[in-house]
């Protein structure tokens, strides 16, 4: 059974700023997606799901590449450049590969899953945090 992700951006305001619907429905993860994140041009969508895949997709829906993992991914980041993308998985490792999916680094960082990945701005380091109670600048 083929699940869909489906992203739905609704009308907003902010700060006067007003932004009509958008309907993105890229198909391709066989189980829950756990996290998502847009690139810093807007362009691409980064998705991680329990199915052991993260993924990248265009806006259009069109899927770009597929990461697979040995475990469930529980969350994902672009790094500023665009150039990498940093995978959080329930075994405590964050992956970082670029986006012709080589494996560029692999960090042991954590006892327990990675909740939550953010690039710094240089793109230099990486902050990771964990179900183990902790939080890692790397």
């Amino acid at each position: 059974m083929k699940f869909y992700f489906i992203l739905l951006l609704n009308s907003f305001s902010f700060l006067g700023l007003s932004q009509t619907a958008h309907l993105v429905i890229p198909k391709g993860h066989l189980e829950g997606v756990t996290s998502v994140c847009c690139s810093p041009n807007g362009k691409y969508i980064f998705s991680g799901s329990r199915d052991h895949t993260a993924k990248v997709w265009s806006t259009h829906g069109l899927e770009i590449e597929t990461f697979e993992l040995n475990h469930e991914v529980l969350s994902v980041a672009f790094s500023p450049d665009e150039k990498n993308v940093a995978i959080g998985c329930a075994d405590g490792k964050i992956n970082v590969f670029n986006l012709n999916g080589q494996l560029v680094l692999k960090v042991d960082a954590h006892r327990n899953g990675i909740n939550s990945l953010f690039f710094s701005p240089n793109g230099k380091s990486i902050l990771s945090g964990s179900s183990d109670h902790t939080a890692k600048l790397w």
